[in-house]
Order: structure tokens, then C-alpha cells, then sequence
């Protein structure tokens, strides 16, 4: 094993090697001591950790009581043949250690509850937030606000089609609210609430195919592979930004609310919005 045979520091600079350039020596350290937390290891949220771990972030808590099934084949890239069944949130702490020996993971097998939301959160520097609709929206308003209250960066990326949308607050600015009061309060009972603007970044068509399948199924999203490996590239280089974009070349501040990334493929497409102007 390679943690056998190399102390950390030589297993991170082998790691690093082509992607140090790009961080800074500095910013690689700050990424080693920031504490992720994923609430719903899905498909953005899962695509995201791996690819966080394999920047260098050394500290991961995943939350997710959900098991692989079939469906989930078709984005989540976890779920294969052999991980059928199993825990989510226990293979992704496989897979980043299979990545990284050193960094440190913690399971929450249990998901997001309302009596671990404090032990979750404690002492974390960011979440992304990927929980399915099922979740009583009381929970995710309480994960939101003990985040804020502990000035941890939150962060939500749901899919759209071949695209998505992405809502970063941070604890001095704009709170999740929005996203809560504009649209998951609002869904499934609401018309689609994404037809008021979303239809203005993206594709009519799938939108309808939406907001029927939301209707129909309640609480799942038609979905394919192309939208998670997509945003969750625009995450994570938001993310990167929050922790050492002051450091690394070429940095800057992350994009937060209320200026929100409107992101269609399909459109061919890449909007920054202020949804407070909406």
C-alpha cells in the first residue's frame, strides 16, 4: 500500500505533482486542513468529493442513508454492478481512501437527522448540500441555518437537464433562503416554479419534461450523466476559490449569492445572475 511505503507529505507531493501549479505550495497545505461535508453522496455531491479529494482536501464527512440501486447508474459514479445495496456515503469513503490513505473520513450512514446536524457541521469549512426532495424541507431550513450560524460556507447544485443551477451562500452574505422560499418550498405541489425564469437559460423542452416527471413522481428528477460530471466541475472550482483563492494563480473570490451560475449545454449556454433583480 502506498501509505506503507511513503510518509504523507511524499504521498501528497505525488499526488499533487501536475496539480500543484495550479494551487501554489501554499494553497495545497490550506486544502490539507479543510473539513467537507456532502449532504447526499448523489451525483453532483459524490463526483464532487472525489474530484475535492483528488485536488487535495484532506478532511471529508458523508452523509447519506440511501443504497445503490440500478437507477442510480445512470449519473452516480459509485454505483456499479458491485456496489449494488450498499451504502453511499461507505463506498465514496472507499474510493477517496483508495485515492488518499491519509485523509481523514467521516460516515454518516444515517444521513442528515435532526439530532446530528450539530456533530456534522462541527468544525467544517463547507457543504454542499445535494439532499434528495424527500427531505423535509424543516431539515434542510435547520442545516442552513446551524451552517450560518457557525459561518460554514454552504453550497447547492441541482440538476436542470444537461445543465444546472448553482447557489453558494456565504455566512456574511445572502442566506439559502432564497433557494428554499423560490423553489424547494414551492415543489412538487407548485407549477413548475423554474418556468417564471429558468426557461430563459434553459431548454423549454426539458423543463417540461421536469416539471411532468415532478408531478408524476414527487420527489425524483429525471436525470443523466452529462449534468452532474458538469456542474460539479463549476462547484468545485467555486470551492477552490472559497479556501485558497487568495493564494493560488489566477484566484479569486467564489461566486455567491445573490449572483447565481445558470449553466445549459444544450444552450450552449453560461449565465451569472443576480437572482435578487429577478
Amino acid at each position: 500500500m502506498l501509505n506503507e511505503i511513503m510518509t504523507e507529505g511524499d504521498f501528497r507531493n505525488q499526488l499533487l505533482d501536475r496539480t500543484m501549479p495550479f494551487l501554489s505550495a501554499e494553497g495545497a497545505n490550506i486544502l490539507k486542513e479543510k473539513t467537507v461535508v456532502i449532504a447526499g453522496c448523489g451525483g453532483v455531491g459524490a463526483i464532487s468529493v472525489i474530484s475535492l479529494a483528488r485536488a487535495g482536501v484532506g478532511n471529508f464527512r458523508l452523509a447519506d442513508p440511501g443504497s445503490f440501486d440500478p437507477p442510480d447508474m445512470n449519473r452516480q459514479i459509485g454505483a456499479c454492478s458491485k456496489t449494488m445495496g450498499r451504502n453511499k456515503a461507505e463506498v465514496y469513503a472507499e474510493q477517496i481512501k483508495d485515492i488518499n490513505p491519509f485523509a481523514n473520513i467521516e460516515v454518516y450512514s444515517d444521513g442528515v437527522t435532526v439530532h446530528n446536524i450539530n456533530s456534522l457541521i462541527d468544525g467544517a469549512d463547507f457543504l454542499i448540500d445535494c439532499l434528495d426532495l424527500s427531505v423535509t424541507s424543516k431539515l434542510r431550513s435547520d442545516l442552513y441555518k446551524a451552517c450560518r450560524e457557525n459561518r460554514i460556507i454552504v453550497s447547492s447544485a441541482p440538476m436542470v437537464g444537461f445543465g444546472g443551477v448553482i447557489f453558494i451562500s456565504d455566512p456574511d452574505g445572502m442566506s439559502m433562503d432564497f433557494l428554499l422560499d423560490n423553489i424547494i418550498n414551492k415543489l412538487p405541489e407548485d407549477k413548475f416554479v423554474f418556468d417564471s425564469y429558468f426557461s430563459r437559460y434553459f431548454m423549454p423542452e426539458h423543463l417540461k419534461i421536469i416539471e411532468e416527471w415532478i408531478q408524476t413522481k414527487k420527489t425524483k428528477v429525471p436525470s443523466i450523466s452529462i449534468s452532474p460530471m458538469l456542474i460539479s466541475g463549476f462547484l468545485c472550482t467555486e470551492i477552490l476559490n472559497a479556501f485558497i483563492g487568495d493564494v493560488m494563480p489566477g484566484g479569486r473570490l467564489p461566486i455567491v449569492l445573490p449572483r447565481v451560475l445558470f449553466i445549459d449545454p444544450f444552450r450552449m449556454s453560461f449565465e451569472l445572475i443576480n437572482v435578487a433583480d429577478l
